[in-house]
């Protein structure tokens, strides 16, 4: 009896910090997709303003 409500919390426990990890990961993955692309993004802008200097001279 003991054992089983024992085994069914530890599932749930399981459960939720499973839900909750992927959560985190997932907000984390984001961020860090986010911060690449505008790193990328800022890049670009570099180098076009970069041609741009170049051109004018």
């Amino acid at each position: 009896m003991i054992l089983q409500i024992v085994k069914d919390t530890s599932h749930i426990f399981s459960m939720i910090v499973s839900s909750c990890f992927r959560k985190v990961v997932g907000k984390r993955i984001l961020m860090i997709g986010l911060f690449v692309s505008m790193r990328l993004f800022e890049a670009d802008a570099m180098v076009e303003m970069l041609m741009r200097m170049l051109n004018n001279i």
